[in-house]
């Protein structure tokens, strides 16, 4: 007696092929929002590391300022355009500049020095005005009326062994701790207004009259 195997039929077949592409299609289409999210961290994690670069870069250019040589400092004069002629003090090896505020010269001398070549920390400018006579009440008086009336800048009076007393106004730079170059520049922009004031207050003021 003959047993008996049965096949299966081509709608047989047919039925698991689609079944089969069906399960393939699912698994892809599952596949395919763990691919888009690598893609989305892929792309995220390049604009982050963009995004530091610029970062690293912006604070590079920034870079804080702690003391000046005397090529620094005559550079950022310049920058200024305030005329630098450079010297150094005999004394202390310190850089000192002489400049010019429009038709009025000043000169700048660096403090709390150190290292080699000399870098600094503190800058005083400072400008004094002959007055071609001795010194009056009314010279102090407009210099004490300057000093209450600014914030910037401190007026002073100098006596000197002839006739002829002086009147100046002198300007701290400051870069202790550290500070940017438009710190500085910004400072010595406001030197020349603080010259301009000075001399308008010395010969506005009804004390100096």
């Amino acid at each position: 007696m003959s047993s008996y195997l049965p096949g299966r039929s081509c709608a047989d077949t047919t039925r698991t092929i689609v079944k089969t592409s069906a399960a393939k299609a699912s698994a892809l289409r599952a596949k395919i929002p763990s691919i888009a999210q690598k893609v989305a961290i892929a792309f995220l994690s390049m604009v982050l590391m963009m995004s530091l670069h610029g970062v690293f870069a912006s604070n590079a250019n920034a870079q804080e300022i702690e003391s000046l040589t005397a090529k620094q400092l005559e550079r950022v004069l310049e920058n200024a355009g305030l005329s630098p002629n450079m010297r150094i003090d005999s004394k202390t090896g310190a850089p000192v500049a002489i400049g010019k505020v429009g038709e009025f010269n000043f000169v700048v001398r660096s403090l709390n020095c150190s290292g080699t070549p000399k870098a600094c920390s503190e800058f005083l400018l400072f400008a004094n005005f002959p007055l071609g006579r001795a010194l009056s009440v009314n010279d102090m008086l407009a210099v004490n009326n300057y000093n209450e009336s600014n914030v910037f800048g401190r007026a002073y009076v100098l006596r000197s062994s002839g006739e002829s007393g002086e009147v100046g106004i002198d300007y701290v730079i400051e870069l202790g701790g550290g500070v940017s170059m438009d710190h500085i520049e910004s400072n010595l922009s406001r030197w020349g207004d603080v010259v301009a004031a000075f001399i308008q207050n010395m010969v506005a003021s009804p004390a100096a009259s």
